[in-house]
């Protein structure tokens, strides 16, 4: 309750100064709460988050690319590296929405995928599994704020060698 408040005194705070449009935020509730202030009074809202809602909004403009196009994206990379097996590890029903065309994709090329999805456990135990099924390319769809938690647990069983490649699907980068 306090972060809308907070949200919509500085939306309120914004658009009182000037603001034409408003950018942001990343996602979540706070992006629903601005989105919703914006569609009230008509303002422009650009988005640059991944969001699975097929409805469009005419004030709203989502610069976050359609997941068929990064699915696409995914299968040049796979391609010009030369992968055929693979593991792919994600944290959410919405890392399979997101690489479902990539999936598609992935069986007309006859590629050997494994999905491992991270479910509560560590995630140190699931590199332990991938290190077992000596799987070397692993694609990485986890929330940004986990993906050096994430690199430093499979660091942690020896599987950031000279012998894994990774592909980390999150578009936003992360600073430590």
């Amino acid at each position: 309750m306090f972060s809308c408040l907070l949200c919509g005194l500085i939306v309120c705070s914004l658009l009182a100064s000037g603001a034409i449009a408003l950018f942001g935020p990343l996602g979540g509730r706070t992006a629903l709460h601005v989105q919703s202030i914006c569609d009230a009074l008509e303002i422009p809202h650009i988005e640059c988050h991944w969001d699975m809602r097929d409805t469009v909004d005419h004030l709203s403009i989502n610069l976050y690319p359609k997941p068929s196009s990064l699915s696409r994206a995914y299968v040049d990379l796979v391609k010009a590296w030369n992968w055929k097996t693979f593991a792919i590890v994600y944290e959410d029903n919405h890392g399979v929405v997101r690489i479902q065309d990539f999936l598609k994709e992935a069986q007309q090329n006859g590629w050997t995928i494994s999905l491992y999805q991270f479910s509560g456990k560590p995630y140190r135990d699931l590199f332990w599994e991938i290190k077992k099924t000596k799987f070397y390319n692993i694609i990485v769809d986890v929330k940004r704020q986990h993906i050096f938690s994430v690199l430093k647990h499979a660091q942690q069983v020896g599987m950031m060698t000279e012998f894994q490649s990774y592909l980390i699907t999150s578009l936003v980068s992360v600073s430590y």
